[in-house]
């Protein structure tokens, strides 16, 4: 990177937008933060809408197989929901990285793994919070 806005932090656990998020069963998310590192910006997402709203994080569990896996570290924004997508999200006090697909009614929270069953949230409902939109996924080779 040749300048600090070509870079966004890295981290294991700690606030929402600098959190380890789980594919599976759900994480706790806890208020503080924890930085390991930082990572390159794509050059798609050096644009001002995304600037200071960005960040990666690690990622635990199977659920989203076979578009993201154990291990790997995604991009999201902090923007909340734009449109149909692979989401980070709070659902009921647990951190997820989850596919979320408006509905009649609320939100489908699915998995891709079809071992998973998918989950519902109410429009009403105070138990989802969409923290922003996943854009890259890191995969380890």
């Amino acid at each position: 990177p040749k300048a600090l806005e070509d870079i966004v932090d890295v981290a294991n656990n700690g606030r929402m937008e600098n959190a380890t998020w789980t594919c599976g069963k759900g994480q706790y998310v806890p208020e503080t933060e924890y930085i390991n590192g930082y990572i390159a910006i794509p050059e798609d997402l050096k644009t001002k809408r995304f600037e200071g709203h960005l960040a990666a994080s690690k990622i635990r569990g199977d659920s989203m197989e076979p578009t993201i896996f154990n291990g790997d570290t995604v991009i999201c924004d902090d923007l909340g929901y734009q449109e149909d997508g692979i989401y980070a999200i709070i659902f009921e006090g647990q951190g997820f990285v989850k596919r979320l697909q408006r509905v009649a009614g609320g939100v489908r929270i699915i998995s891709d793994n079809q071992a998973y069953e998918a989950m519902f949230a109410k429009n009403d409902t105070e138990e989802l919070k969409i923290i922003g939109k996943v854009h890259y996924v890191l995969h380890k080779v």
